[in-house]
């Protein structure tokens, strides 16, 4: 890979490939976009990593980027981080934008968020991105809220140590998991010996697999001493369990939160912070949300054009499909002569059931009305 031409300031770089390329000084490219404030030296496998972290330098990176939050393109393209605040995540690492004697990096901002980051030509957005959304928090939980089962993880003892992975049931206790296991399995005579262990709940439903969204919890389990709050969030979710739970080689275990890893699929990713998991709530308008997506764009198909005009900054277009829709707004694509694009519109006010759903649409499709009369 070394000696090739050099490269503009894209995912590649942010993805470490600049190094790999074997590029020692600045591109044209990096030097038009990019203005780096700090200097930092360190190491990790290979790349250099930034220390003195506690300092609050500002980096500026003049090229637009995605929101480190709800993974939409950021509305301006000269983005300013504090430096302290987002290397506590470790996955935030640096890289070398100049010759490392110099030991001047750029935080990447997108290792939080997205796999690539646009290049400082692509396209602005066509919607207000500062307009409220779900958090990856948020959307984490929602997506965990409808799954029972998943995959434990355990330090095998045999072959010691060794990944473990087992397929349980689970429930959520305060935003913990915990299961109803057996003394006979083989994770739980993992979790006797090694408490570390992790849980991976994902998706189905895509043609794609990897557009499904997956949250990893990561974190140590324990016996519960006090099993009867746990013991009812789990029967309630697991009915059946009511046939074997006061077996005696059966208990519970609660998997205690320490890391949360969220993808939700392509170009939306995190590390979610405990406080946040813990915090953060599922969305109420989840479990109807495909139903109401499904009635607009079969009944009120042309609804969405107007949404687009009247709220997004969409003025060319073919065609219109809503694509998803939450507590604080929906989302729709939009095929332009560019190709498709994502569109977000807020709600007036936060909903939670079907019918204020219903009542904030319509309530928007008459101001859009208005808009569109008052344009044309």
């Amino acid at each position: 890979m070394r000696g090739q031409a050099e490269c503009p300031f894209d995912a590649r770089c942010a993805s470490g490939a600049h190094e790999q390329t074997g590029h020692n000084t600045p591109s044209e490219a990096h030097k038009r976009v990019l203005s780096v404030f700090g200097v930092y030296s360190g190491t990790r496998s290979g790349l250099e990593q930034p220390r003195g972290l506690e300092r609050r330098l500002p980096l500026r990176a003049e090229t637009p980027r995605y929101n480190n939050t709800n993974g939409s393109p950021s509305a301006n393209s000269t983005l300013t981080m504090d430096i302290s605040r987002e290397a506590a995540n470790p996955d935030c690492f640096a890289y070398p934008l100049v010759d490392r004697g110099l030991s001047v990096y750029l935080l990447d901002l997108m290792t939080n968020d997205a796999h690539a980051a646009p290049s400082a030509d692509a396209q602005q957005p066509l919607y207000d991105v500062n307009i409220p959304t779900p958090s990856h928090a948020e959307r984490a939980r929602t997506m965990v809220a409808p799954l029972s089962t998943g995959t434990l993880c355990t330090v095998a003892t045999e072959p010691a140590g060794y990944p473990y992975g087992s397929f349980v049931t689970v429930a959520f206790e305060r935003g913990h998991p915990v299961f109803l296991i057996s003394e006979l399995a083989e994770h739980t005579k993992n979790l006797r010996v090694d408490a570390r262990a992790s849980l991976l709940l994902a998706q189905g439903g895509a043609d794609d697999p990897l557009a499904n969204g997956r949250v990893t919890l990561v974190g140590d389990c324990t016996l519960l001493e006090d099993p009867e709050p746990a013991r009812a969030v789990y029967l309630e979710r697991h009915p059946n369990a009511g046939y074997y739970v006061d077996f005696k080689d059966f208990n519970f275990w609660r998997l205690k939160v320490a890391s949360v890893r969220y993808i939700g699929g392509y170009g939306r990713m995190s590390w979610v912070g405990v406080g946040d998991w813990l915090a953060a709530e599922s969305d109420p308008v989840a479990p109807f949300a495909e139903e109401i997506i499904a009635h607009m764009n079969q009944e009120h198909a042309d609804a969405l054009p107007l949404y687009c005009r009247a709220f997004s900054r969409a003025t060319e277009f073919t065609t219109v499909t809503m694509t998803g829709i939450d507590r604080y707004g929906f989302e729709m694509s939009a095929v332009t002569p560019d190709g498709p694009r994502p569109i977000r519109v807020a709600f007036p006010v936060r909903i939670s059931t079907t019918q204020e759903a219903r009542t904030a649409l319509v309530r928007m499709l008459g101001d859009a009305r208005v808009n569109n009369s008052t344009v044309t």
